[in-house]
């Protein structure tokens, strides 16, 4: 068995080559029964216990010959996997081959996206596009913890990895909580949410703005001087704007949801602002 880089990128691969390979191997039943078995013995080795070695993409082979079989795969430079991988295989008769290349992608869609993020518990991620058409949202992720939640990190840097691999720029604006939690004990959850949410931006490479909250709340309200013992509803304001900006959007978590969720209405607004402000 062998992990080659053959010829394959000899002048910079091509992006349809690399498709119409994995395309073959899912129309090949022999195909698929030879890269099961592949990744079977990488699994028995452990392989995948080291850093980033299942982020690896197959873009050419399985190639059968006598006695191997040889594939080849291509990770992000960023990304390199944990070269005690391959030391772990060559005990076992495998040939593994390194090469720095560039692969030639056509990119249909180059526009930029940008992603608000609301880090709360209760906070939320909107998508946008370059015209400012709302793509998608959906509520932070969370699982429990003790009698209480937590950010579902999995399911959160899942995503992150997902939104990297596509075309296009990608652009997060997240909302620094900047003390304006109702209790200090929220004050701590949103801190730590915060810095969980920007560690996985900075680690998986994605471009990112942190903004106040009082600086993105100025571009679509003033402020009114209040009365005495009186405080403005930002929330009100916010679904306000929201509803100004995106009529048609109901702002419920769910079906079964009757009150908009704030989370959502402030990440689509903290993505609008970063389309405004050009990021």
């Amino acid at each position: 068995m062998s992990l080659s880089d053959s010829e394959f990128f000899k002048d910079g691969s091509d992006y349809w080559m690399v498709a119409d390979n994995i395309k073959g191997i899912y129309m090949s039943d022999g195909s698929m029964r030879v890269l099961l078995d592949f990744e079977r013995v990488l699994n028995e080795l452990d392989i995948f216990a080291f850093r980033n070695w299942e982020l690896g993409e197959l873009v050419a082979g399985p190639e059968q010959g006598p006695y191997k079989t040889s594939c080849t795969f291509l990770w992000p430079a960023k990304l390199m996997p944990d070269p005690r991988g391959a030391m772990r295989l060559l005990p076992f008769d495998c040939e593994v081959k390194w090469k720095k290349t560039k692969m030639k992608v056509n990119i249909t869609d180059n526009g930029t996206y940008y992603f608000g993020i609301d880090c709360g518990l209760d906070g939320g991620i909107a998508m946008i596009n370059q015209n400012g058409e709302l793509m998608s949202r959906m509520p932070m992720p969370t699982i429990p913890n003790g009698k209480g939640r937590k950010i579902d990190l999995l399911e959160l840097s899942n995503l992150f990895k997902e939104i990297g691999r596509h075309p296009g720029n990608q652009v997060f604006i997240v909302e620094n909580p900047g003390g304006h939690a109702p209790s200090a004990a929220g004050l701590r959850s949103m801190t730590y949410s915060f810095a969980v949410i920007e560690t996985l931006l900075v680690s998986n490479f994605l471009k990112h703005q942190i903004v106040l909250s009082q600086k993105w709340q100025k571009e679509f309200w003033s402020k009114p001087k209040m009365p005495k013992g009186q405080k403005f509803n930002t929330k009100a304001a916010a679904l306000n704007a929201a509803r100004q900006i995106w009529p048609e959007e109901s702002w419920l978590k769910s079906d079964r949801c009757s009150k908009p969720h704030d989370g959502l209405i402030d990440a689509a607004l903290l993505a609008e602002y970063g389309r405004r402000k050009g990021f």
